[in-house]
């Protein structure tokens, strides 16, 4: 069931009067058997529709019926419109024209408070299509392939049951059943390509994908670093603002991380700006890193 197309098509009645099962079967791009099927379920849930047959037929609303707006205040009316303008900000169709009737019922303005521009700062150009070729796997359950880039630098193909779209610590997410391997599993975008939706679809279960959700491996440690001024930006991008203190010349942050080779990749992505004050075994091990890296060069 489409319960976009449900709204849209009391909309139409509400907007035109009258209609034909033809016409809503032109204007939504479905059968005519589905527009009945639609019809049917609006009766269901007390929506007075009324079919005429005949030449003169028809497809009408009871003359009294009225979609109360006052049901919903003024907050209420403005917080759907901007969870709606949320939705069709990320480009999916469904919302964006639910969002325009919506708006034009409750005679409110537009206030354009969110937009999300899927163009990269580097190389993953295509976020934006990769999003709704999943997101209309999820919505209408449908399995999907993919080739597939592991942590280890791994490829593989994959074949899963979409469930879920997840941002976090900036980055999108999928959760989904591995049909291949017969578990849940959590992929990252970025690290997926050549998506297709399969033919075949599936049934939502209830899944508890919390203990396959990626945690950092390593010891946790405290951490004291110094960051030189033209780095502000980047520390406060990066860090907790209850951890930072201005300093001379810079910027102090006490934190804890994770100790493992991302946090060296991290720290040494700020270059000689950066310097660890804290705790001095972290520091040599830190300096150790930088040695090989150096090796690296002398040895070419």
């Amino acid at each position: 069931m489409n319960s976009f197309r449900l709204f849209e098509i009391l909309y139409y009645l509400l907007e035109h009067k009258e209609t034909t099962a033809q016409c809503l079967s032109e204007h939504f791009e479905v059968s005519i058997r589905t527009i009945y099927r639609d019809l049917d379920r609006l009766l269901m849930i007390g929506i007075p529709i009324h079919l005429k047959q005949g030449k003169q037929g028809g497809i009408f609303l009871d003359e009294t019926f009225v979609l109360e707006q006052s049901l919903l205040s003024n907050q209420q009316k403005d917080n759907l419109l901007l969870a709606l303008q949320m939705f069709s900000t990320l480009e999916i169709q469904e919302f964006q024209s639910l969002y325009q009737q919506m708006q034009s019922f409750f005679q409110r303005d537009n206030v354009e408070w969110l937009d999300i521009d899927w163009s990269s700062w580097g190389s993953q150009k295509d976020m934006g299509d990769k999003f709704k070729i999943i997101q209309k796997a999820v919505i209408e359950n449908n399995v999907i392939e993919f080739r597939y880039i592991d942590m280890k630098g791994k490829v593989s193909n994959k074949k899963i049951q979409p469930y879920q779209l997840v941002y976090k610590g900036y980055t999108w997410y999928l959760r989904g059943f591995d049909i291949y391997k017969e578990a849940l599993r959590i992929y990252k975008l970025t690290r997926m390509s050549h998506i297709c939706i399969h033919k075949d679809r599936f049934v939502k279960r209830k899944l508890d994908f919390s203990f396959c959700e990626y945690k950092e491996s390593g010891e946790e440690i405290e951490v004291v670093l110094w960051f030189e001024n033209d780095l502000g930006h980047f520390v406060y991008d990066a860090f907790s603002y209850e951890d930072i203190t201005s300093a001379e010349k810079g910027y102090i942050v006490h934190t804890k991380v994770i100790k493992n080779k991302y946090l060296f990749s991290f720290l040494l992505s700020f270059g000689s700006g950066m310097k660890i004050i804290e705790p001095i075994l972290f520091k040599e091990e830190f300096l150790n890193e930088v040695r090989k890296i150096l090796e690296n060069y002398e040895e070419s």
